[in-house]
């Protein structure tokens, strides 16, 4: 993202964005956090769900940064919507037992709660292509199902936070060999 910036940021490139996909697993990680931590534990369902919400914060965290460091530029990030009819749950279905209280427990939250794979493209297309956006008051915020403005966690939106995250990514991004030049 780094490296595209220069170019979005030309005079002649018209409304520059960086839409990350986000979710609403966020919320799965209610605690600060280093990312040197694996969270590698028994139970792995339930620790790859930390970790799930610890990659969702940070990108939460990574938007906000970009927003204060390249202004000319609109970053924002979006949860599509609760789209449970794809492909990715389908190991957790495949369990005996457990595998049918799953998919019984995935029926009824998309029933209730879901939108559909069209419904969830909503918010990207809004946040990627809308007029309604601006840069001067959007840049940095966080969207949900249907492009609807919402708040982060605590933990996504706490600047400290935020500034160790994006410390901790370019010290370990400086050590593979690439150099993030806006800091």
């Amino acid at each position: 993202t780094d490296r595209l910036m220069p170019l979005l940021e030309l005079p002649s490139v018209k409304d520059p964005r960086i839409v990350l996909l986000s979710s609403f697993g966020h919320w799965l990680t209610p605690f600060k956090f280093n990312l040197d931590s694996q969270f590698n534990y028994w139970p792995n369902l339930f620790w790859t769900l930390i970790r799930y919400g610890m990659a969702k914060c940070v990108g939460i965290q990574f938007t906000k940064s970009l927003a204060k460091r390249h202004l000319k530029v609109l970053s924002v990030s979006v949860h599509p919507g609760l789209i449970l009819d794809t492909n990715l749950f389908t190991h957790l279905t495949e369990w005996p037992i457990i595998g049918t209280l799953f998919w019984l427990n995935f029926q009824i939250l998309q029933y209730f709660f879901g939108v559909s794979i069209e419904e969830g493209c909503l918010s990207t297309i809004k946040c990627a292509a809308s007029d309604e956006l601006d840069i001067n008051k959007d840049n940095g915020k966080y969207y949900s199902t249907f492009g609807v403005e919402t708040t982060p966690s605590f933990i996504a939106r706490n600047k400290e936070y935020a500034a160790e995250n994006w410390a901790w990514t370019v010290k370990n991004l400086e050590a593979k060999g690439f150099r993030i030049e806006n800091l």
